[in-house]
């Protein structure tokens, strides 16, 4: 799956097999949010941002309208993808019966994490996908830049 952003030029594209792992669990977690942190590298003098895996955090809290993640006892997990030259892109969650586009809270959440001390990357993202019982609805990208959150379109080609 990509995504663009078509006036700074920037790309994300997702591995075929981190959208089945996300789709799989979001449908598994329905009714109840779920998420994780996106991996991968930046390539193309860092104009694309190509997910190749995803990591599921070892503890989280999750309702039909929450999903809280926790990070502690991942360090050695980054240290090893760091290693293998992967680096952390952003994170994802999912939305049962609802839009994929961020809330509030996702805003305040991106926000955070791209202003963290803790976290390298200028422009993380946030993967969000809007889940059914049965299906994936919609997978919208977005990504924080100079304080605001902006869009990725989708890239049908």
């Amino acid at each position: 799956m990509k995504f663009i952003d078509n006036i700074r030029n920037l790309f994300l594209v997702l591995e075929d097999a981190v959208i089945d792992a996300i789709s799989k669990q979001a449908i598994i977690s329905y009714p109840n949010e779920t998420g994780g942190f996106l991996v991968g590298k930046y390539i193309n003098d860092c104009r694309t941002a190509l997910v190749t895996d995803l990591v599921l955090p070892l503890k989280s809290e999750s309702g039909p309208m929450s999903y809280k993640r926790d990070t502690d006892g991942m360090d050695c997990l980054w240290d090893e993808l760091y290693k293998d030259g992967l680096i952390y892109l952003g994170e994802w969650h999912s939305h049962p019966d609802s839009s994929a586009s961020y809330s509030n809270m996702d805003k305040q959440a991106l926000t955070n994490i791209a202003t963290s001390t803790t976290v390298v990357i200028r422009h993380p993202i946030m993967l969000i996908s809007s889940v059914s019982k049965t299906r994936i609805r919609e997978y919208r990208a977005y990504y924080y830049y100079n304080g605001q959150i902006i869009e990725y379109e989708q890239d049908r080609d």
